[in-house]
């Protein structure tokens, strides 16, 4: 009896920190894809905003990327409240950051070197960002937790972005394609996930919604 009720909870654990190792050691490798580039980006300024701007979008992008898995740990949220609303609200800060100054890149992208495809993108990624993320302070600060729990996921759905780009982008060139066909890896990095979430939440809602309705009735 008590073997069958500790090995769930160990696979639960072990799956977590397995989910966490992987979530850090992909955005230490998007990190590293950034930094290397600056150099690139520091000989070329026809191709970029200045160097800072990047390098302040993606590192507060990582900041975000890691403390967010934090914030779904039910355990960690239970036992160390005031952890998880410091961590929010640094999370929410690096993304406000990340977000404001990858709309400006996004901006320079479409605006002054015409690439429409990826330029457009990442401005409608860094919006959907900042709106998901205002959304879910603005829940959480009316006492709306289970709203506040949804907006945060599709919100890190976005910030994962930031690593399905990278993986994409180095995808997409392996097979061929040029650096200017991969612009709309934009696009791809966070649209299709943003969508299946948001379908799962809409169907996690329904399914608690009729159990609730199937339970009144019975009662």
């Amino acid at each position: 009896m008590n073997t069958l009720s500790i090995k769930p909870s160990a696979l639960d654990i072990t799956l977590k920190i397995t989910f966490a190792v992987i979530l850090i050691y992909l955005g230490y490798k998007a990190l590293n894809y950034g930094i290397q580039g600056l150099g690139y980006f520091k000989n070329n300024p026809n191709t970029v905003t200045h160097p800072f701007v990047l390098l302040t979008h993606i590192g507060t992008g990582f900041i975000a990327l890691v403390l967010g898995p934090l914030q779904f740990f039910k355990g960690l949220r239970n036992r160390f409240v005031k952890l998880h609303r410091l961590m929010g609200k640094t999370y929410l800060l690096a993304i406000l950051l990340s977000g404001t100054f990858g709309l400006g890149i996004g901006i320079n992208k479409l605006f002054f070197l015409q690439q429409l495809v990826f330029g457009s993108g990442i401005i409608v990624l860094a919006l959907a960002w900042l709106f998901t993320g205002f959304t879910a302070y603005w829940f959480i600060r009316d006492g709306q937790v289970k709203k506040h729990q949804e907006w945060m996921i599709r919100n890190y759905v976005l910030t994962f972005a930031f690593v399905t780009y990278r993986i994409g982008l180095e995808w997409l060139m392996n097979l061929g394609f040029s650096f200017e066909e991969t612009g709309i890896m934009a696009w791809l990095c966070w649209v299709p996930q943003l969508m299946v979430v948001d379908y799962w939440l809409q169907l996690r809602n329904q399914k608690m919604a009729n159990s609730d309705t199937y339970a009144k009735i019975k009662a």
